[in-house]
């Protein structure tokens, strides 16, 4: 199992470039070459979060659940969606 960074994001004044695609699209090809045999990349994103979701979904991943109340912020719960990639 390899372990990625929990939290990683676009600043705000540099999104809608396709830096966060190219970004994913590079880890995800460097992943497969350098981890013999691996089948499948998971990752979990904030539900409400639209256009991250909408960022792994033209990448191919796919919502397989959800993880209720996963995070709080400020006396607010947020739900995360499970996603995974099949390779």
């Amino acid at each position: 199992m390899i372990l990625m960074p929990k939290c990683t994001n676009v600043e705000p004044k540099f999104r809608g470039w396709g830096l966060g695609k190219t970004l994913l699209i590079a880890l995800i090809e460097r992943a497969t070459k350098e981890c013999e045999g691996l089948e499948q990349i998971h990752l979990t994103v904030v539900s409400n979060n639209k256009s991250a979701k909408r960022l792994y979904v033209s990448l191919g991943f796919e919502v397989y659940g959800v993880e209720p109340y996963a995070l709080k912020s400020d006396e607010q719960y947020f739900d995360e969606d499970l996603m995974i990639l099949r390779l």
